[in-house]
């Protein structure tokens, strides 16, 4: 019987062995689409309008650089919390039997030079995934890359709630070191990154990447005051430095002429700051500095929807702020 059960798990430790190689030789696969596809740019090989002068943006191809990030959050959602885990897995073996990319101008894209360390989500140097989300989120000039991208940030900060909710890892010192580290660390560059693409895409011009990047807010802020944080941190420590930065766009998408954005706006307003009577308004009141400057600016933007939803922004301040006994005097 001893041998028996001995032979089993034997069997099935290989078995999971030989799954977890086929898991990364995917993961390095799909890493090195995502690079050599944006490495290679737009597709220009079709014929083209006379007029168009490359304005198409959204019609023109881009080859599967939105495919490729849709199979990287289809990747790390089907992981979950093991995702976090295996981000330091080195793909270079994995990726070592992959094509080399080859553009129509003869440009070339070594497979492993493309995989090697992508999914490390501790950097932002060249060719890692954060690199490519950074830049697909907040440069690309397609929507529906820019909306892939954002996707990708909260299957990623998904992932970590799934490894921080599961097991903890344990330091030589005995204390825990969780991986909720990723989102409240003010140096994580998974942090920096999704901050920068809130920032961006909650002022997009596109209701669909807004509406992508009102997702990633609700996630980000929801992970932050209802994932048990690690040892030592403090909540109001880490969402202090957030407020001058995302509660401007925050309260201004709360008028926004797409009511699928308005009304999401609305709700991740209550699940943030209405568990507390007040709790809002007095954010708000400490940051009118940052709050008045962004509606200004928006208020002079090229969007009308954009303007209108500002001159209803201004107005509430006014009534809300301005008439307030005790937060009156921040304006």
């Amino acid at each position: 019987a001893d041998a028996d059960a001995s032979e089993k798990a034997s069997s099935m430790a290989g078995s999971v062995s030989i799954l977890t190689a086929q898991r990364h030789s995917l993961h390095a696969y799909i890493q090195h689409s995502l690079q050599t596809q944006l490495a290679l740019g737009r597709d220009e090989s079709g014929p083209k309008s006379r007029d168009s002068n490359g304005a198409l943006d959204d019609t023109t191809g881009w080859r599967s650089v939105e495919t490729s990030l849709q199979a990287v959050a289809a990747y790390v959602n089907g992981c979950g919390g093991a995702y976090v885990a295996d981000v330091n897995v080195d793909d270079a073996d994995d990726a070592q039997d992959l094509p080399s990319g080859t553009a129509q101008d003869g440009h070339t894209t070594e497979a492993s030079g493309a995989a090697t360390g992508a999914a490390d989500l501790t950097t932002e140097d060249d060719g890692t995934l954060l690199a490519a989300l950074r830049y697909c989120s907040i440069s690309h000039v397609n929507r529906h890359v820019r909306a892939a991208g954002v996707q990708v940030l909260e299957q990623l900060i998904h992932s970590v709630v799934a490894a921080a909710g599961s097991t903890s890892t344990s330091t030589t010192n005995g204390d825990s070191s969780s991986s909720m580290e990723m989102l409240t660390d003010p140096q994580s560059s998974l942090r920096i990154v999704i901050v920068a693409v809130l920032k961006t895409t909650l002022a997009d011009n596109w209701s669909q990447v807004r509406m992508a990047g009102s997702v990633l807010n609700r996630v980000f802020w929801l992970a932050l005051l209802q994932t048990p944080l690690p040892r030592g941190v403090d909540l109001e420590e880490t969402t202090a430095a957030l407020y001058p930065i995302l509660l401007p766009s925050m309260c201004l998408n709360r008028f926004y002429l797409a009511q699928g954005v308005k009304l999401y706006s609305h709700e991740t307003w209550r699940l943030v700051f209405g568990q507390t009577a007040g709790e809002g308004l007095r954010r708000v009141a400490e940051n009118a500095g940052a709050v008045c400057r962004y509606y200004i600016k928006m208020a002079d933007a090229d969007n009308h929807a954009v303007r209108e939803a500002s001159c209803q922004a201004i107005a509430e301040l006014a009534h809300k702020i301005g008439s307030h006994p005790t937060c009156a005097e921040y304006l």
